[in-house]
């Protein structure tokens, strides 16, 4: 009998360790697991206090969007030619924020009410392809110190039921734990497209649980997100999803002197300080931000390979204007 007992013990006391075992494996490899999803975003600034918050799978997925911020982060001064534009944002965000820090609330007396002072939840950024809209975004999330969340439709779709749900709503709890931030959405048009009757069962509860998510995360009114949305067909956005983007500004394609300044930014170090930059500016009428990058790549490129071999490479890196006039005229 004290044999058995004693054998009983044993075998409890070996399931005990094994099971105590487990557990610590299974812990361990959360653990590791979740080190290799922050491991993508360990330059963030912010990365011991995220490392500290609790998410789930669904909220990881999400986190795969957060742009680390470093030093070469785009600023408003390396965007050329929206200047008007850059000064409508800043009033529209930056005044805002120091009114609100500012000035005292008094709402519950009626003398004063800092919602009219408030910062809008939603921007949309519209305007033909090329012409800085994602920059202009980037830019906003630098200078507020905010965090800065991609989204676009593929992450959120799911080809299994309820788990767009789940990512739509994982979208909003990302952004609160860690604002303040900013949820940038490309392409909006393609998320938030008019809801028509043949629109299939599952495009149509995503949109309408964003909605109802959008809703409930704003009400408050304490929660510092704003959610940016960037397109260049606006048209086909549903209306009551522009309705919550109540700032809307038109980013167009950039004018002669709006093009000699964006070429300037970009040929800065690479070009003659006589560098005709007002023909460059004639002769590329039409062209967007990203042409013009894409020509000055094409000029530089043409350059590199045409130059005389007899030169050192690092001699000279300035770059004539004939090559740009000759990728011009093909």
């Amino acid at each position: 009998m004290d044999q058995q007992l004693k054998e009983l013990k044993q075998m409890f006391f070996l399931f005990g360790l094994s099971m105590v075992s487990y557990y610590t494996y299974i812990k361990l490899q959360e653990y590791v697991k979740r080190q290799q999803r922050l491991s993508i975003i360990k330059d963030h600034k912010n990365i011991k206090e995220i490392s500290r918050m609790h998410f789930n799978e669904y909220e990881f997925k999400i986190l795969s969007g957060l742009v680390v911020p470093r030093r070469d982060s785009i600023r408003f001064e390396d965007i050329g030619g929206l200047d008007l534009i850059i000064e409508d944002l800043k009033e529209t965000i930056f005044f805002p924020m120091q009114a609100a820090s500012n000035l005292p609330n008094k709402a519950k007396n009626g003398s004063f009410h800092n919602d009219l002072f408030s910062v809008p939840k939603g921007i949309l950024l519209y305007g033909p392809p090329g012409t800085g809209k994602t920059m202009l975004a980037k830019a906003i999330s630098y200078h507020c110190g905010y965090n800065f969340l991609v989204i676009d439709n593929s992450m959120l779709d799911s080809k299994w039921y309820g788990e767009t749900e789940k990512m739509v709503s994982a979208m909003f709890s990302v952004a609160k734990k860690l604002q303040p931030t900013i949820i940038f959405i490309d392409e909006i048009d393609s998320m938030v497209s008019t809801r028509e009757d043949s629109e299939n069962e599952t495009s149509n509860s995503k949109k309408s649980i964003l909605l109802q998510h959008w809703d409930g995360f704003f009400s408050s009114g304490n929660d510092k997100v704003i959610v940016m949305g960037a397109t260049n067909r606006p048209n086909s956005i549903d209306y009551a999803f522009l309705r919550r983007l109540p700032k809307r500004i038109k980013v167009d394609l950039p004018d002669k002197d709006q093009r000699k300044h964006i070429l300037q930014i970009m040929l800065e170090y690479h070009v003659e300080n006589d560098f005709d930059y007002d023909k460059i500016a004639n002769l590329t009428k039409g062209y967007s931000g990203s042409d013009l990058k894409e020509l000055c790549k094409k000029a530089s490129m043409r350059f590199m390979r045409y130059r005389p071999k007899t030169d050192n490479i690092f001699d000279s890196m300035k770059i004539p204007y004939e090559y740009f006039e000759k990728v011009l005229l093909g």
